[in-house]
């Protein structure tokens, strides 16, 4: 993981620039999404554990995406907003700083060198915050496992 910057910057995002690709990595889907006012005081990261169903232990990231895709009310960010608060991650509310954080933004989506979905994230912990990539084995099952809407 790679430690981030910090800057205290008012952020307009846009939404429909190409997003950043990892190394190793292929762009599978990218949605655009505008031009985006970065409101700090309307952030809005929503547990993906709240899209889970009664006695399911766990959902994986491909079910994520598809589940938070029928949210129209609270639409999923791309990578370009975390390509934003990296360099202005001041701008994230503190209650999203506190213990061990996952920030999920799942409107662009990629494949690791063996086929497997991935995407891109931000992850906090006490030491600050960290780019990260999470694939679709992983298991998104606790409060802390955030999907960043717009």
């Amino acid at each position: 993981m790679k430690k981030v910057n910090v800057s205290s910057e008012i952020i307009v995002i846009d939404g429909n620039q190409n997003p950043k690709i990892p190394k190793k990595l292929k762009l599978k889907e990218h949605q655009c999404q505008g031009k985006i006012k970065f409101d700090p005081s309307r952030f809005k990261a929503i547990p993906a554990s709240s899209k889970m169903k009664k006695g399911e232990a766990y959902i994986n990231l491909e079910e994520l995406i598809r589940r938070f895709g029928r949210n129209r009310t609270n639409r999923p960010a791309n990578a370009n907003v975390l390509d934003s608060l990296v360099k202005h991650f001041k701008q994230i509310p503190k209650k999203y700083r506190e213990g061990f954080v996952y920030l999920l933004f799942l409107k662009t989506t990629y494949l690791s060198p063996n086929g497997e979905l991935c995407i891109r994230a931000l992850n906090y912990s006490e030491e600050g915050w960290y780019k990260t990539i999470l694939f679709n084995s992983d298991h998104f099952i606790s409060k802390t496992d955030l999907v960043v809407c717009i």
